[in-house]
């Protein structure tokens, strides 16, 4: 199985595979964006009495932690090498070849630019490629997370609802594979951790060819409840564009980090200037649009 994981667990190589990846996430607004990536903790009990302190994670439990990126249809992407659980996720993504090195480094992925709305008719442009994640990580520009204390009522609390709802696909993704994958929900008696590293790329590899069939039919499904006409009739014009600011709270919580910060407030107007747009694609009968247009 080892010997195949390359085949159904890989990033793409090549610009056709790369903008499969970002179609998805063009759609829902967030142009440049390829996946979602967070970290995974495994139970661990095969550890060595000497060496225990080393697996011990933020909740006293004894575990192997991996990075896990994942595109919009759930489908693991990259798995990172096996790690102590006492990492976080911050010190976990240096460890992490795909997010450190390929989506920074490789000419395929930092030489994409995306056209994001900032104004009526004024665009900006979005330097290479990232993937949402959580507060946990560093303010990397190929990382993309939430405002943490939006204020209510502005679009940077709009957005944080709309990004925190795409990001919890890769949630989906961990609840899947421990629920498929009993393995993956009980503490590995295995001594070795390469051993416990390989069964969690196993269970990825399963997940991916199982879901493969899946996703290849939904694609060509549209899932809107009713068409552009009926959306427009039913919920009016578009939002007064001038009506809701970036707060200064929000400002505030990205102070000192210029280029995820700026990526940010970049994606934050261009879903202002196209939630009109991102309703008639996915309809308001989408749960999260709607909460945000009653916001």
């Amino acid at each position: 199985m080892l010997r195949i994981y390359p085949e159904h667990v890989s990033y793409p190589i090549t610009q056709e595979a790369l903008a499969e990846l970002m179609a998805p996430y063009e759609l829902a607004g967030f142009p440049g964006c390829i996946g979602c990536v967070d970290g995974m903790h495994v139970s661990f009990a095969g550890y060595r009495s000497g060496r225990r302190f080393m697996f011990a994670d933020h909740h006293q439990n004894f575990s192997l932690g991996f990075n896990f990126t994942c595109d919009d249809y759930g489908r693991i992407i990259h798995v990172s090498d096996w790690m102590p659980g006492s990492m976080n996720d911050k010190t976990k993504i240096q460890s992490d070849h795909f997010q450190c090195v390929v989506m920074r480094t490789e000419p395929l992925y930092t030489r994409q630019r995306s056209a994001v709305r900032v104004g009526g008719d004024a665009y900006s442009a979005i330097q290479g490629v990232y993937c949402l994640s959580d507060d946990g990580y560093h303010r990397w520009p190929t990382t993309v997370s939430a405002f943490k204390r939006p204020t209510p009522g502005t679009w940077a609390a709009k957005w944080t609802r709309w990004h925190e709802s795409l990001r919890k696909e890769i949630e989906c993704c961990f609840g899947r594979m421990k629920k498929k994958f009993r393995i993956l929900a009980v503490p590995m008696m295995r001594r070795n951790e390469i051993d416990c590293a390989n069964i969690v790329k196993v269970c990825a590899c399963l997940h991916n060819m199982a879901f493969q069939g899946t996703v290849a039919a939904d694609r060509n499904v549209d899932w809107r409840q009713v068409d552009e006409i009926d959306l427009e009739h039913v919920y009016g014009p578009d939002f007064d564009a001038e009506a809701f600011t970036i707060g200064p709270e929000s400002q505030r919580t990205v102070q000192g980090y210029p280029l995820m910060s700026q990526t940010r407030a970049d994606l934050t107007q261009h879903f202002k200037f196209q939630f009109a747009a991102l309703k008639r694609t996915h309809g308001l009968e989408h749960e999260v649009l709607g909460d945000i247009e009653r916001m």
